[in-house]
């Protein structure tokens, strides 16, 4: 001993403290004086006091304390000797490091070693892996020794079984093991072998020990990078130089899921600490191992839900930040990178929805994909993030939505429960983001629009375009006409009458819109501009251009219903509105919308198709009568007069094809012309042929159900405003024209029409 230490014992000027008696008295054994210096740590005495007693009796008490270590070895330790073992070495530790020479701490090492040792209790090498980060941080520079024994204290082997990953047979794992050569030296043998857990532990205890050592966070954290993880990440370690290329080492492609859990929750602890974050985001090697943390962390199994959250919460934070919780100074003071990490972190966000389904975990992958929506959606609020994004990081959020919907939403998508109770989440996000974000450029909306269609095979994407589209529509209808609203309410306050009364008012009362429209008033739409609003409109309109393409009956009469409303409820607007007032309080900004320029295309193509469509069919051709049979046209340019012929055509076609299969489409047609004779337009009178051979078969039928008592109503009222035709049109000859053997077989008995027969038809049907 005399070779390791100078100097002999000293007695304390000022007296012997009470614990101390037995370790001063030269009579006592070496483990009475052990256990003395134990209930005199135990007292907790200052600092400086405790320093002074170890400078001044290093020998005796290393001596006392390697007498006390080796009988443990030798004989069935308890807990609460081990515990006072790893007390008195962690005081050596601690106080003396700095001056001790290489010979002792090798022995502490040789120590700690055996401490560490996989075959003693967990508890044990938790103890001993705060010793081992001690000893390290009190060393100016670690040597090669204590790297080595540093790097042996976790068995990443007994990840090998589990591993989810490449075969395990492939890569190797070069960190010993730390392993007693013979039981008989244990200290405290384990109950149970070494479990996964352990390591877990052992890891979490080295990076937990990180946190609240932040002076030498970086010098540990050094050291971890160094021996850990190239065999927990070797893809990054590769790409930093960490590990050669070539080197088959560690586990490919994921680091193991547990310890993937470890860091996250570590990361988010370190981050609540400046001088933790400052390493880790000031350092080229430390930023890309965070990100492949990331990266990693959102490719976990639905089981690791939890993690995932935790990890999308604490990114969030770390790049996006809000005004309540700004991104961390080290990464905001750099704007360019701060961009790359945004744009980074959204485009990996769509990885929780790709993820292996697992029945029993299906509720937890469902609430997870639902708060990266909102997170998504967040982004529109101004007090949700930090700083208005980039045209580049809007773009990444705006597609990662689409991404995101179009896998979800696609045909054969395997994870069928999260398709069906994500459906109308992920499209009512994605369309509210673009409509919030005012995209303006057309090639962006058409590529939303081209991809969106292919998701229109089920009914959930299509109510949800239904609500956006509504919401806009209540919105253009608000810029439309509340000015007119208000000065027609004052007008009529006053006493004045409109001298161009909407006597068209009388004939829109007879039809309802199917939903009340104020449901759809939007507090964050109603702000924006028309021009926007109107634009925005469109775009969202267009997503249903090619409605007629549908294959399905089912799905192109619901779609076809979702344009009805919007035409009903602006068309409902317009009737509620005369011309004059409209042209006296319009703003000077606002061009009024043609609804048939609109939705005509869309509407003429769906009356012919084929009769499987019928229901589709019956929809637009009612929506056609409401838009070209009324008495007046509230705006210029809304009732273009070359549109008729093409009416006219489209009406004739359906009426001389017409039979039981598309009775529906028939009945729906006279319902919503019914005033077309009546307003006297212009080459209407070509069409009575038709119309009275249609009415005549129809009336035969029986009454049906309420649609039909409806529909005969209007024929009736259709062959009312047939009677003065003879007395004003006496010399009016129609010729009937069909095309086919089956309609001359209709009209066998109507070669042609004279307006003197058309009482005689009149009576003959109404009798």
């Amino acid at each position: 001993m005399a070779s390791l230490f100078s100097g002999l014992m000293k007695t304390p000027k000022d007296g012997i403290p009470k614990k101390l008696v037995k370790f001063y008295d030269p009579k006592a054994t070496p483990l009475k004086k052990f256990k003395s210096v134990v209930k005199y740590i135990d007292t907790q005495p200052p600092e400086e006091t405790l320093r002074q007693f170890f400078e001044s009796n290093l020998e005796t008490i290393w001596a006392v304390f390697q007498e006390a270590f080796t009988l443990q070895e030798q004989q069935k330790s308890k807990d609460k000797e081990i515990d006072q073992l790893v007390l008195v070495l962690k005081k050596l530790i601690t106080i003396m490091t700095k001056k001790l020479q290489k010979p002792q701490l090798r022995q502490i090492m040789s120590w700690l070693e055996k401490i560490l040792y996989k075959e003693n209790k967990s508890e044990l090498r938790l103890q001993g892996v705060d010793l081992l980060m001690l000893l390290c941080e009190n060393m100016a520079q670690p040597d090669q020794q204590l790297s080595q024994l540093f790097a042996s204290v976790v068995d990443l082997d007994v990840f090998r079984p589990g591993y989810i990953g490449r075969s395990t047979a492939s890569f190797t794992l070069p960190n010993r093991v730390l392993t007693a050569p013979d039981r008989a030296v244990l200290l405290n043998v384990a109950n149970t072998p070494y479990r996964l857990q352990d390591s877990v532990d052992l890891i979490d205890s080295m990076l937990g020990f990180m946190a609240l050592h932040w002076p030498t966070f970086d010098v540990l954290w050094s050291m971890f990078r160094q021996e850990y993880l190239p065999s927990l990440f070797p893809g990054v370690c590769k790409e930093l130089g960490l590990l050669d290329k070539a080197a088959d080492v560690g586990f490919p492609g994921n680091c193991p899921v547990e310890i993937q859990a470890v860091f996250i929750n570590r990361l988010i602890q370190w981050m609540n600490s400046d001088p933790i974050a400052r390493v880790m985001w000031g350092q080229r090697e430390n930023v890309a191992i965070c990100l492949e943390i990331f990266d990693q962390s959102l490719r976990l199994p639905v089981e690791y839900c939890a993690t995932m959250s935790a990890s999308i919460a604490l990114f969030r934070r770390l790049f996006v930040g809000t005004r309540k919780e700004p991104v961390p100074l080290i990464i905001a003071d750099n704007l360019e990178a701060q961009q790359e990490y945004q744009q980074f972190f959204f485009s990996q966000l769509i990885r929780p929805f790709q993820a292996e389904p697992k029945p029993a975990a299906i509720n937890d992958q469902v609430a997870l994909c639902l708060e990266v929506l909102q997170l998504y959606k967040n982004t529109c609020e101004p007090t949700a993030i930090q700083h208005e994004f980039t045209d580049r990081i809007r773009n990444i959020v705006l597609f990662s939505l689409l991404d995101i919907a179009c896998l979800v939403l696609r045909r054969g998508f395997p994870n069928t429960e999260l398709a069906a109770r994500l459906a109308a989440p992920a499209m009512e996000v994605l369309l509210y983001t673009w409509i919030h974000y005012r995209v303006f450029e057309p090639d962006k909306w058409r590529s939303l629009q081209a991809r969106v269609h292919e998701l229109l095979h089920f009914s959930e994407p299509i109510q949800q375009v239904r609500t956006k589209l509504l919401q806009l529509t209540w919105t253009l209808k608000e810029h439309l006409y509340p000015a007119a609203k208000k000065l027609r309410n004052k007008l009529s306050t006053v006493g004045v009458v409109s001298p161009e009364k909407n006597t068209s008012a009388k004939t829109i009362d007879d039809w309802k819109l199917s939903y009340d429209p104020n449901v759809f008033r939007v507090e964050s739409l109603v702000a924006i501009e028309y021009p926007v609003v109107l634009y925005t409109w469109d775009m969202v309109l267009r997503i249903f251009a090619r409605i007629n393409s549908l294959k399905d009956p089912a799905l192109h009469a619901e779609t076809m219903q979702v344009l009805v409303d919007s035409i009903d409820m602006l068309l409902k607007a317009e009737h509620k509105s005369t011309y004059q007032h409209l042209i006296q309080a319009m703003p000077a900004n606002v061009t009024p919308v043609s609804l048939i320029n609109v939705f005509g295309p869309w509407l003429f193509e769906a009356c012919r198709l084929e009769s499987p469509f019928r229901a589709g069919m019956a929809k637009a051709v009612a929506t056609l009568g409401r838009l070209l049979c009324r008495h007046y046209v509230p705006f210029p340019g809304s009732y273009p007069p070359q549109l008729l012929p093409h009416f006219y055509t489209t009406l004739h076609s359906l009426l001389v094809n017409s039979g039981p299969e598309t009775d529906s489409v028939t009945w729906s047609l006279l319902e919503n012309t019914a005033s077309i004779f009546s307003l006297a337009l212009p080459g209407a009178t070509v069409l009575i042929p038709y119309y009275l051979v249609e009415i005549r078969r129809l009336l035969a039928q029986s009454h049906g159900n309420a649609a039909v008592f409806s529909g005969r109503r209007k024929a009736l009222t259709i062959l009312g405003s047939l009677i003065c035709y003879p007395s004003h049109f006496g010399e009016l000859s129609i010729a009937v024209n069909v095309f086919t053997p089956t309609q001359e077989h209709k009209y066998k008995h109507m070669p042609s029409l004279q307006a003197s027969e058309i009482h005689g038809h009149l009576t003959t049907i109404l009798l």
